[in-house]
């Protein structure tokens, strides 16, 4: 029985990660909606988790450019990137943590966080910079669509837009 359940795990193990990534977030939008967690303290935090997937792979994508102009190793790009990931993640685990003052709410909220950031930034990719064929996806526009304000209401602290925007007093 239980070789047999081992196996089933081993065979479907990327499966299985999905499925709880998927609980996660379910499961951090019901109790974000009930007001149990803080998905996003502020503006700050929703930005440090856009930043956690663009910046790497800004890195990665820029630093070819730079491996043919001056000839910078890709392995060296590869450990730029990871090391912002690394430190980005660490920025959001913080964030996350002083939000939610619990181990189990810091984890669901930070695995849901980092999801729905790949996610986002998979498809507004995709989005900006079509197929070959010039054809955006239907499904990366309706993605976009519903993650935006999806998003901006997961926010706890909306008064911290007022911060984010200049004005000419300033």
């Amino acid at each position: 029985m239980l070789d047999s359940v081992v196996l089933y795990v081993q065979s479907n193990q990327s499966s299985i990660i999905l499925y709880l990534v998927a609980g996660s977030v379910i499961l951090s939008l019901i109790l974000t909606s009930m007001g149990k967690v803080v998905f996003y303290n502020n503006f700050k935090d929703l930005g440090l988790s856009a930043a956690l997937c663009f910046i790497p792979l800004l890195i990665l994508f820029g630093g070819v450019y730079l491996f043919f102009r001056i000839g910078i190793p890709t392995s060296w790009l590869q450990i730029i990137a990871s090391i912002t990931f690394v430190l980005l993640f660490l920025a959001s685990l913080v964030n996350t943590w002083r939000a939610n003052k619990s181990i189990w709410k810091t984890v669901i909220v930070l695995v849901s966080k980092t999801a729905l950031s790949f996610i986002y930034a998979i498809y507004l990719l995709n989005l900006i910079f079509p197929d070959k064929g010039g054809k955006r996806s239907v499904t990366s526009i309706i993605v976009v669509g519903i993650l935006t304000p999806l998003l901006f209401a997961l926010v706890a602290d909306k008064s911290s837009l007022k911060s984010l925007i200049p004005t000419e007093n300033q």
